[in-house]
């Protein structure tokens, strides 16, 4: 009879559950080869209950390893919820930061234009004032020439008129000619500088009508000298009234210094525009003697000042065969050779 015992303290095979259930099929054979049908039976209870212990452990172990890995998920899950809710809370402060900081800068910009333009506001009622003070001060100083000298100036010459009527001896005739000749310059001028001066704007067609009344004043006193005036204006272009009058005293005084200086039989004023204008003073006389060093006397000096107060340039150039031109132009246009 064979009859193997286990350990019950110990028992031998139960760290090896497959060693174990191998043991007790043997067992259980030699119980059945040898008849021991109460033995074999026992031995098959074992059996089965070793197996029912080993997936009862296994449950277990299972149980344990799916409850151990559901805590290290459940762990790292709360890991990651925190880290998301700090990536969170730091994208909300950096985007607040530049919210802040856009709305820093659109703050910034729109002062920064608002300031331009209250400036720019400050500058053109500066302006507007300063061009109706202008105005002001123009009108007054026209009507004082209008009202005061012109008067006296008018009265000299009527005067001079009538005591030319009576006796006198050629010395004191002479003198009194050029009484009024002076008399009349004088009336002249003032006449010029109060329809410059009462004027808001004036075209260069006002200015050539105007260089024709002066050309008209001065063909008695050079009979032998021709005048001519030609214009060519398709843009009637509009001046201020002190730009413009600063051009016809430039004019002036170029014709009076071909008149008396060129030893010439023509002087002619010619005035042009088109995108641009020109006005140019042509004599044919002697011209200069050097073109390349600038003219010098009063006179052109004065008219050199003229022509930067009124925002234009000023050349001389002697022509073929014989003559000078005075050219007169806006600063920013090329002066050309005739």
């Amino acid at each position: 009879m064979c009859r193997i015992q286990l350990s019950e303290k110990g028992k031998v095979f139960s760290n090896n559950v497959n060693l174990r259930l191998s043991y007790y099929e043997a067992l259980a054979r030699c119980y059945r080869f040898i008849g021991d049908d109460k033995q074999y039976q026992e031995t098959l209870e074992r059996i089965i209950s070793a197996k029912d212990s080993f997936y009862l452990a296994n449950s277990a172990e299972a149980i344990a390893e799916m409850q151990t890995k559901y805590e290290v998920q459940k762990k790292e899950n709360t890991i990651i919820q925190q880290q998301l809710s700090l990536v969170k809370k730091n994208n909300l402060f950096y985007l607040t930061v530049a919210c802040v900081a856009f709305a820093a800068i659109v703050a910034m910009l729109v002062f920064v234009s608002y300031r331009k333009r209250e400036k720019l506001k400050m500058q053109l009622l500066l302006e507007r004032e300063k061009a109706e003070a202008e105005e002001n001060e123009r009108k007054r100083i026209a009507a004082d020439l209008h009202d005061n000298l012109g008067a006296y100036a008018a009265s000299i010459a009527s005067n001079l008129d009538f005591l030319g009527t009576q006796e006198k001896d050629s010395q004191q005739a002479n003198a009194l000619q050029e009484l009024r000749n002076n008399s009349q310059a004088i009336v002249a001028q003032l006449s010029d500088t109060i329809w410059a001066l009462n004027k808001e704007t004036m075209t260069l067609t006002a200015i050539s009508d105007r260089i024709k009344i002066f050309l008209r004043r001065l063909r008695p006193s050079y009979p032998h000298i021709e005048l001519m005036l030609s214009e060519n204006i398709s843009n009637d272009i509009p001046f201020p009234p002190t730009q413009a009058y600063h051009l016809f005293r430039i004019i002036q005084e170029a014709v009076v210094n071909s008149l008396k200086h060129s030893q010439g039989s023509r002087v002619s004023v010619s005035i042009e525009s088109d995108q641009n204008w020109k006005i140019g003073v042509h004599d044919n006389g002697t011209g200069l003697k050097s073109v390349a060093s600038s003219p010098g006397g009063n006179g052109l000096v004065n008219m050199k000042r003229r022509a930067l107060a009124a925002g234009c340039q000023i050349s001389w150039f002697n022509t073929q065969p014989h003559g000078l031109q005075v050219l007169i132009s806006p600063v920013h246009s090329k002066p050309t050779t005739p």
